[in-house]
Order: C-alpha cells, then structure tokens, then sequence
C-alpha cells in the first residue's frame, strides 16, 4: 500500500510521488536565490524538523528558506547545479534541504 504524507496545514497526498511533484512544482517556480512562498514556509520548516527527528539529525536554525542553486561536488571532479531548498540559519549560512528524503522519512 502506497504511503501518504500529511503537511502542518491539513494538506494530504496519498502518495510521496505527489507530494513530492508538489513541492518540485514549488522549487521549480522559485527564482534562485529567494524565500520560498510563506504560504508553504511552515509546512517545509514542519517537514524539516519531523524529518530530522525521524533520522536523529541534530536539527539547526531556521531562519528563513530559499530556494537556490545546490552545487556540491557529487563525485570526485564532478560539479552538477542542481536547484534545491536551503534552511538559512541566524548567521544567514545556507544548507542544503532534500525535501525528498523529507518526505520519504514522515510519509505513513
């Protein structure tokens, strides 16, 4: 049976495929380098912290998100720029937030 995910706002997708083609619809439509809409700003920092307590990850700060380029070296040489969410923290550091493995953890 498929897993179904449910967001801070009542929002629900009976499967991950579409909540993540709804978040994907959300990045893609984001011009790099600015905040994500507020209207789902609460949802994506709920994913964020249910994420980091399903996986034990210490979870940082959450000043703001954006959507931007993510250009971390993917194997030994190899640069691929990828658009992605990033959590800004306090001292306005961005790191890189892969909704999919969010998703992937908090889906029932």
């Amino acid at each position: 049976m498929a897993k179904s995910v449910s967001l801070k706002s009542g929002l629900h997708f009976g499967t991950i495929t579409e909540a993540k083609q709804y978040f994907r619809d959300i990045r893609e439509n984001t011009v790099p380098g600015s905040s994500v809409p507020e209207s789902v700003k609460n949802d994506i920092i709920d994913l964020y912290n249910r994420y980091c307590s399903a996986t034990n990850w210490p979870a940082g700060s959450v000043a703001d998100l954006v959507v931007d380029w993510d250009n971390r070296e993917r194997s030994p040489g190899i640069h691929a720029q990828t658009k992605a969410f990033h959590r800004v923290d306090e001292a306005g550091e961005k790191h890189v937030f892969s909704i999919d493995k969010a998703l992937s953890a908090v889906a029932t």
